[in-house]
């Protein structure tokens, strides 16, 4: 688990293979910035909202990254 703190929003939990994706990606030094919420389920995945994106986990597709100004389930 990994935390990142977005000054406006505080502290948020990242976890597992979204947490491994937002490493990959450079955490807080790439487009996504920081997490503006905590890890959330959505049917049979998960997904964190950050300040330039999200990034969704599902069992299918695996953790993907997204810029967008917030989350899409569609």
């Amino acid at each position: 688990m990994s935390e990142g703190e977005e000054p406006e929003t505080g502290p948020h939990e990242v976890h597992g293979a979204i947490r491994d994706q937002w490493a990959n990606m450079g955490w807080e030094n790439c487009y996504l910035r920081y997490p503006t919420s905590d890890e959330r389920g959505e049917g049979d995945g998960r997904y964190s909202q950050f300040q330039g994106g999200y990034i969704r986990w599902s069992p299918e597709k695996g953790a993907t990254a997204q810029r967008a100004t917030r989350y899409d389930d569609s």
